[in-house]
């Protein structure tokens, strides 16, 4: 008998619906939700692997805005940095240079929820990534980018550059895990094109309900709908139910970012640790 990742990834879907029932005994809200949290995370960990560290608390950004709190944050483990205010878990801060993906954990997705979901992707894609240009080979001044987990970054062409407002690959995967759907497709749908008139950056990459419902981005092709990382290079907004597919479609989308997501150069992140101008009273010189 083979092996089959697939079934196994089916199988942690499994276990993840039956904690998500289990975690409904608990007798707060809070609780309830600390709960689901803890369950996703801990089935995520080993299947996105050591590469990325997955936390909680707000991601930032150096021009001083801070994201609404988020239930979970991937950022990278090894060239990451993090700030946590006495150690508390919940409130840890992570510079969005070194975020990777973050997302949102709902017991069900309503109206209610789904406002909240979309405020908090909102919250964090509207963080800006510092980036300045700089020379590349042929002399012209492009933005460097480099792959998350190398310290190599590249001056690229002008289409090769960094760019945060113009492609996917450069932005924050946001998404969202809710246990069942309580919401129509009808105004699941209506709530959407809403969002996406008014601030598309509130627009999650990826929404999955673990009874089976998959919302994501797409464009339209001769060939039918081709799937897409997120609403810079897409034209269609796409609905799917299978329950077997709904956690194995977040694991799949969140490691095909992984593997193709593009951040701003190490050096970058040295503006979170500039000290502020120093008050001098009193200097004097010297001979060498």
């Amino acid at each position: 008998m083979s092996f089959s990742p697939h079934d196994y990834i089916l199988q942690l879907g499994r276990e993840l619906v039956l904690e998500f029932e289990a975690g409904s005994i608990a007798t707060t809200p809070v609780l309830v939700g600390d709960i689901r949290e803890k369950a996703l995370r801990s089935k995520l960990e080993g299947i996105l692997g050591e590469a990325v560290f997955l936390g909680q608390g707000c991601v930032i950004d150096s021009f001083g805005k801070t994201s609404r709190q988020q239930d979970i944050v991937v950022s990278e483990r090894q060239l990451g940095v993090s700030f946590s205010v006495a150690g508390s878990d919940e409130a840890t801060y992570f510079p969005c240079e070194t975020t990777i993906c973050a997302g949102e954990v709902k017991s069900s997705l309503d109206t209610s929820t789904l406002a909240d979901i979309l405020t908090k992707c909102a919250s964090v894609k509207e963080l800006k990534r510092r980036s300045t240009a700089s020379p590349n080979l042929s002399g012209s001044h492009t933005h460097p980018f480099r792959q998350f987990g190398s310290t190599v970054s590249l001056s690229g062409t002008e289409a090769e550059q960094f760019s945060q407002d113009e492609k996917s690959t450069d932005q924050i995967f946001y998404f969202a895990v809710c246990g069942e759907s309580k919401i129509s497709r009808k105004t699941l749908k209506r709530k959407l094109s809403e969002a996406l008139a008014n601030n598309p950056l509130s627009v999650p990459n990826l929404i999955v309900t673990l009874d089976g419902t998959i919302v994501g981005f797409a464009s339209a092709t001769a060939q039918g709908l081709k799937k897409r990382s997120g609403f810079v290079d897409a034209d269609v907004v796409y609905f799917s139910e299978s329950d077997r597919d709904a956690f194995p479609t977040l694991v799949s989308e969140l490691r095909k970012h992984m593997a193709i997501a593009r951040t701003v150069p190490t050096q970058n992140l040295t503006n979170y640790f500039v000290a502020r101008d120093l008050n001098v009273v009193e200097y004097f010189g010297f001979k060498k």
